[in-house]
């Protein structure tokens, strides 16, 4: 199969597998990306992952504030551009620029659509413990996550946290949007129209998303899981917010005889915290100011005092 010429747009990290690929595979004439951000902290640029992937290996960049301006679409006009994928670029793409390619314009999207359109479906699959989730191919259209689909992949989600997840699925969809290209050019792909009444949406993560409140053993698991390493889940002990960073479900009875929300036990390991439903045990922690740990090597030269009440 003959090389296509592909328009990349995508910023975050999750993108730069996929582009990685199509840059092996095919002519990336463009990789289009956010603009820079300036840093809190020292008043400094920094460069977005896709960025840095494009001037790494010498592929154009452009970043214009809004994709949909007139001197966007002009430039865009004037490339010769077979597919145009979209990874978690952060703008919404109008008719003008999706009609330009001689193929599609196509998304990859880290969930089993239609559940989990918007902007945080890897944090809500772990979060909501789900079994599984996956990475869909989807063209792009006018709504929202709401494009026809062309292929999917799926995994086991287990015991993966935030982290493992993301680069799970960034490789799986980097394999995929490689399949889709080779299959379509074989034979069009008919994309399949999408079960609205299965649509949900993955609302984006906050700082107070990762509240435990110790109501669910299930959901506070979920929260640490699903949103290590940022923002984290977090309790309170003695006055402090300290991030829980992992943990499992230690029982699915909770102990009668302890408040929920009261530390039951402090293991070797880990300690053991009463909810409503069951008892989770924290394996590793972050107080503020300070590096992350397991909960052993915290225990080495500091306490964690029993019956502590952590909402």
């Amino acid at each position: 199969m003959p090389k296509k010429n592909i328009v990349f747009m995508g910023t975050p990290d999750f993108a730069v597998n996929a582009l990685d690929s199509l840059n092996k595979e095919h002519n990336v004439v463009l990789v289009i990306s956010q603009p820079d951000r300036v840093n809190k902290r020292g008043n400094k640029i920094t460069y977005c992952p896709v960025k840095k992937y494009a001037l790494e290996n010498n592929l154009e960049i452009y970043q214009p504030d809004d994709i949909n301006s007139y001197e966007s679409i002009e430039l865009l006009k004037n490339l010769d551009i077979d597919y145009i994928v979209v990874v978690a670029y952060g703008q919404i793409i109008k008719k003008e620029i999706r009609t330009l390619p001689k193929k599609k314009i196509v998304n990859i999207h880290a969930s089993l659509l239609p559940k989990y359109r918007g902007a945080a479906p890897i944090h809500r699959a772990i979060m909501n413990r789900d079994e599984e989730t996956g990475v869909t191919i989807m063209e792009v259209g006018p709504g929202l996550d709401k494009g026809q689909i062309f292929l999917k992949a799926s995994t086991k989600i287990a015991d993966k946290n935030l982290i493992v997840l993301h680069d799970e699925l960034a490789k799986m969809g980097a394999g995929l949007i490689i399949k889709y290209i080779a299959e379509n050019e074989y034979e069009e792909i008919i994309g399949t129209p999408q079960d609205e009444s299965q649509a949900t949406y993955a609302k984006k993560v906050s700082k107070n998303s990762g509240k435990l409140d110790f109501v669910d053993v299930n959901i506070e698991l979920g929260k640490i899981k699903g949103l290590y390493p940022r923002p984290g889940a977090s309790f309170s002990y003695n006055n402090k917010n300290v991030k829980a960073l992992d943990g499992e479900i230690y029982s699915n009875k909770s102990d009668a005889d302890i408040e929920i929300g009261y530390i039951i036990d402090v293991l070797e390991d880990g300690f053991l915290v009463n909810c409503a439903n069951g008892i989770l045990k924290i394996r590793r922690i972050q107080f503020p100011g300070k590096k992350e740990m397991s909960v052993e090597d915290y225990l080495k030269g500091n306490v964690l005092e029993r019956n502590t009440d952590l909402r």
